[in-house]
């Protein structure tokens, strides 16, 4: 459990502040083989959690996963068309995320 949620603090700063912070227009270069590889960490650690869970706890680990296949997809998208509401949607991932994590924590508690 500890590595799941270490995994999910990373994948949720990187994109929130990286989105952010391109946002505030301060520029920057998307490192997506950083991202990639934080997503990949993430995944591997979402797969050691959900065997241990309820049929609740993996119906919401399937919304955690989709909230962040969407939020990756639009940074992805964003590399290419350069759309602030791309941004926007990286963040409205990372919110959603956030939301359900928490649903998670109270189901594990």
């Amino acid at each position: 459990m500890n590595s799941y949620f270490a995994a999910s603090g990373k994948l949720v700063n990187e994109l929130s502040s990286l989105s952010a912070s391109l946002l505030s227009g301060a520029g920057g270069n998307v490192d997506s083989a950083a991202v990639s590889d934080l997503h990949m960490q993430w995944n591997e650690a979402v797969k050691g959690l959900e065997p241990g869970l309820t049929a609740e706890g993996k119906s919401l680990c399937a919304g955690l996963e989709k909230s962040v296949s969407q939020g990756i997809a639009a940074l992805n998208e964003y590399n290419k068309n350069q759309a602030q509401g791309l941004l926007w949607e990286v963040q409205d991932s990372m919110m959603s995320f956030l939301a359900g994590q928490k649903s998670l924590l109270s189901l594990l508690s």
